[in-house]
């Protein structure tokens, strides 16, 4: 199997189902290593804010107890509001820790989903596959950088187009000078057309290299 079979197995990969493509569709982590980066970034800051905000609220409480008498009526009634803000405080913080976490991973998709197609795009540019314009899905971010690749890619396809049918052409005029003028050369000037059309043969198979979505 060559090369460009593979890349175009891979690029038009089977759904065989609507279950599947649901599940594919729901596939959130496409970049692991750039998702958990964002994911970890973004709990940092909510548990920075969330220390901080405690610090605020429990460090001059304490302080406040500490000069207390330690069986003051004082004293109990803020230790008892200590307890209660500590109680409660934690559980109340830690729900939308778990949202800001998955918030993080559904917004680093619409990044990271858009990456993962690049990438599929320049590995199949790469291995000599030129495709047709893709599209992101709707809310995806990077829709102008999609773009910008789909404009060189159209420009790439053009051009190799442009050049396979030249080719083809010089092919052509090629065999036909060939024929009527071979009879009539001499040793090194056939040798000298034996190089061109090695040189002419190599071209058209480094062309064949480039497949073109239809």
């Amino acid at each position: 199997m060559t090369n460009n079979t593979k890349l175009l197995r891979i690029w038009h990969f089977p759904i065989k189902s609507t279950a599947l493509k649901f599940i594919q569709r729901r596939k959130f982590i496409v970049k692991r290593r750039l998702q958990y980066s964002l994911l970890i970034l973004s709990l940092s800051y909510a548990l920075f804010f969330m220390f901080s905000v405690a610090a605020l609220l429990f460090i001059p409480t304490g302080i406040q107890l500490h000069r207390l008498e330690p069986l003051s009526s004082e004293a109990s009634q803020l230790a008892a509001g200590i307890l209660y803000l500590h109680n409660n405080y934690w559980p109340t913080v830690f729900l939308p820790l778990a949202v800001i976490a998955l918030h993080s991973i559904f917004i680093s998709h619409k990044i990271a989903g858009p990456l993962y197609r690049f990438s599929r795009i320049f590995d199949a540019v790469a291995q000599g596959w030129l495709p047709k314009p893709a599209k992101l899905r709707k809310g995806d971010y990077l829709q102008e950088e999609m773009n910008q690749i789909n404009r060189m890619v159209v420009g790439l396809r053009t051009k190799i187009e442009e050049i396979k049918q030249i080719n083809e052409n010089l092919s052509e005029k090629f065999s036909d000078f060939r024929r009527d003028i071979v009879h009539g050369l001499s040793e090194e000037q056939l040798q000298l057309l034996k190089d061109l059309e090695s040189k002419r043969n190599r071209l058209g198979e480094k062309l064949a290299d480039f497949n073109i979505e239809s």
